[in-house]
């Protein structure tokens, strides 16, 4: 009888690890970003803790300047579609990073498709993205959201999903954003 008391003991235990480890390894979502312009767009938002990196801001907000790679730009996000921020759930990004609010960027998506390859001879190289510098130069983002956590609270909808929109929907209208004026991207 002990033994399989000691068997089911041992097999519940191993059963609750499992699920636990599944769950820290899974793709977590709760976080869209949704795109409804007529271009495609990429955007920056601090999320996993593998930071700091070269590149990287130490200071999200109120420091807003974009101090972050291109590397770190996700999507692109076709028009009239979403993207899903996997990976850890917007509640533990506001534990992770101590900070009550986070700034979301939001780009044209020529800047993530402008990197290239330079080669430095023998097979070595690394990228090199011109157009990345002068829109940091420039501060050349097509909008920027101040969210707290209270803002992402505010716009999760009926399923638990919180969703951000670009272009700011109504439903955005009481977050701290800045929204320069927009310029044509077939222009570059």
């Amino acid at each position: 009888m002990r033994r399989i008391v000691l068997l089911l003991f041992i097999s519940a235990t191993f059963l609750v690890s499992s699920c636990k480890w599944l769950y820290l390894h899974q793709d977590i979502c709760d976080f869209y970003v949704y795109n409804m312009s007529d271009d495609q767009i990429v955007f920056f938002f601090p999320t996993n803790g593998t930071y700091p990196v070269t590149g990287y801001p130490m200071r999200m907000y109120p420091d807003t300047a974009i101090t972050f790679s291109s590397q770190f730009l996700r999507g692109p996000v076709s028009p009239d579609t979403y993207y899903e921020v996997d990976g850890i759930l917007v509640k533990e990004i506001y534990q992770l990073r101590k900070l009550d609010t986070l700034s979301l960027f939001v780009f044209d998506s020529f800047y993530k498709e402008s990197r290239e390859w330079v080669s430095t001879g023998n097979g070595d190289g690394h990228f090199v993205n011109e157009a990345w510098d002068d829109a940091i130069e420039e501060y050349d983002v097509l909008a920027r959201y101040d969210l707290s956590y209270e803002d992402m609270e505010r716009l999760r909808n009926d399923d638990g999903i919180v969703c951000v929109y670009y272009p700011p929907t109504y439903e955005m209208e009481d977050i701290k954003m800045y929204l320069p004026n927009s310029r044509d991207a077939s222009q570059r």
